[in-house]
């Protein structure tokens, strides 16, 4: 800077005041972004985590309905054998 843009732009010069404000959000507007960045971060690896979860619990669903119709399987394949056995033991 020459010494007398220097020297006015110490006392004030015009504009400077709008150019000072615009330096200030251009640093809260970095800082945002920043933040920002570190928040679609954290927001990924709970997303990524959620994904691992809800899969974590599908396949403990579908192991549990695969159980559960197995045991209804064994139920329905035995259960001719014990009503025959109850109509022996009652007499029918």
């Amino acid at each position: 800077m020459s010494a007398i843009t220097d020297s006015a732009w110490r006392v004030g010069a015009p504009g400077q005041a709008e150019l000072e404000m615009a330096v200030q959000e251009r640093d809260v507007l970095g800082q945002r972004d920043g933040q920002s960045s570190q928040l679609t971060a954290q927001l990924q690896q709970e997303l990524q985590n959620s994904r691992r979860q809800l899969a974590t619990a599908v396949k403990e669903k579908d192991t549990a309905q695969q159980e559960a119709v197995e045991m209804q399987q064994a139920v329905a394949h035995d259960w001719p054998m014990g009503q025959a056995w109850e109509a022996q033991a009652c007499g029918d």
